[in-house]
């Protein structure tokens, strides 16, 4: 399982089906710049703003879940992101390890899973499964096969972001925890990315974030695998949604060949969008920030606090500040106001006529 051969990569979630897709081809040209587009200044790496990226990758990873983690729970799943990466396979202890680190102690697991589990929507009187992933049985040799896919990115015998896509897509597939695996999945991917030299090492793509904006295209991703798996399935749950009888065969080929191109094709997108947009933007975002204020601190005296709220609400206004607004420029002439606002619009033109 998960060796190579003539043949390619053998064994569960090897399956890229990229041959599969007539249209492969012309559905790829999209990812390709515009040669007619002037492409956006690059940015030196100790400009990335990591504090933002960090934060913003982990808001979003809880968000897609609409979940809003406390201080705690946020600071433990930064530090689990600034470990990405680090040397090793992905073992049944580590992932355990990771696992414990996402969710609450309650539901911290030291083992994968050992009996059935199935996902279902909360409603009275449902009793329908949304998704009846692998038996317990089927976990462990299935796990080999996404630590396999990781190891390849890492030893460059695969291309970093296919893996990545498919090894984390892989985690979610086959759902060895009860909770947990969502999270796991996306920092999964980070792992990957920086662990075979994709992202230099401290920097994040905030990958979660771009996914957030994209989550219609996300969800229905997951919703391909799941859903005609387990429309295949006779199965019965009790009243109470408590525990569930699978009662039709699940054999290993059900679940571990699938059709990765979809998977890949929105990994790759959502890389290149936070390389070629997200990043670039948040770099301009500074730059102009850093400019601006070095030329209001020149005759402007305000709380350095203060004068970053007002840049960030007359940015948001498009270079204008609103009545509302006008209580954080309190004692100051309509002149001094007309020149900060043109000062905040000279050095952010370029970024307000970018989100336009």
């Amino acid at each position: 399982m998960g060796e190579k051969n003539a043949e390619g990569w053998q064994g569960p979630f090897a399956l890229l089906k990229f041959h599969g897709r007539p249209d492969h081809q012309k559905r790829q040209r999209p990812l390709a710049a515009p040669q007619s587009r002037r492409r956006p200044e690059r940015a030196k790496l100790e400009e990335v703003p990591l504090d933002y990226l960090y934060l913003s990758e982990t808001r979003s990873t809880y968000n897609i879940e609409d979940e809003i983690p406390d201080n705690n729970r946020a600071a433990k799943f930064r530090r689990l992101l600034e470990q990405a990466g680090e040397p090793g396979s992905l073992t049944e202890e580590q992932l355990c390890q990771w696992q414990s680190q996402i969710v609450s102690p309650l539901s911290a697991e030291y083992e994968f899973r050992s009996s059935q589990n199935w996902l279902s929507r909360s409603g009275r009187l449902r009793n329908i499964a949304d998704f009846i992933p692998p038996p317990a049985e089927q976990v462990r040799p299935m796990m080999t096969a996404v630590s396999t896919l990781a190891s390849g990115a890492s030893n460059g015998q695969l291309d970093p972001v296919l893996a990545a896509a498919c090894a984390s897509f892989g985690i979610v597939y086959v759902h060895p925890f009860l909770d947990g695996k969502g999270r796991l999945h996306r920092f999964l991917l980070h792992h990957i990315l920086r662990q075979a030299g994709f992202t230099p090492a401290g920097v994040v793509l905030p990958l979660s974030a771009r996914m957030l904006k994209q989550l219609d295209r996300y969800s229905k991703l997951l919703k391909s695998y799941s859903r005609p798996r387990t429309d295949l399935l006779e199965y019965m749950l009790d009243s109470d949604n408590a525990t569930i009888l699978v009662k039709s065969a699940q054999p290993l080929w059900l679940y571990a060949y699938f059709d990765a191109t979809d998977a890949c094709e929105f990994i790759l997108e959502c890389c290149k969008s936070c390389i070629e947009e997200d990043l670039l933007t948040e770099v301009a975002y500074l730059r102009a920030h850093d400019a601006t204020v070095k030329d209001l601190e020149t005759w402007l005296d305000m709380r350095q606090s203060a004068l970053n709220t007002l840049i960030d609400v007359i940015v948001q206004g498009n270079g204008t500040l609103s009545k509302s607004k006008r209580k954080l420029v309190e004692g100051f002439t309509d002149v001094e106001i007309e020149r900060i606002g043109a000062t905040v619009s000279e050095h952010f033109a370029a970024y307000i006529d970018s989100r336009a």
